[in-house]
């Protein structure tokens, strides 16, 4: 069973969202640089090497923008409810 405070579920969440993110607009980033060498604009050829390099530099930088406006969760009021990760058919019904 895996329990986690709320805040920090919310805040890992909006982190790996931020980094997600990143990566998907790196991706598009390479696609567009393709086309455009396609109808013949001079830009570098990319191969996949490259897109990995634009993949992992996407995803850090926006993680680091995502820590620099949250550094931490923000601290607790004092509520203790808790998020039970889904997944876990067993933790839906309390044992007798």
């Amino acid at each position: 069973m895996a329990i986690l405070p709320k805040r920090w579920e919310q805040w890992a969440y909006g982190l790996v969202g931020g980094c997600i993110g990143g990566g998907a607009q790196s991706v598009t980033t390479w696609m567009g640089m393709t086309a455009a060498r396609a109808i013949g604009v001079n830009v570098p050829q990319l191969n996949f090497k490259a897109l990995g390099v634009i993949f992992l530099t996407g995803v850090v930088t926006h993680g680091f923008a995502f820590l620099a406006k949250s550094p931490l969760p923000p601290p607790s009021s004092g509520d203790t409810e808790k998020y039970i990760i889904p997944g876990s058919q067993r933790d839906k019904y309390p044992r007798k």
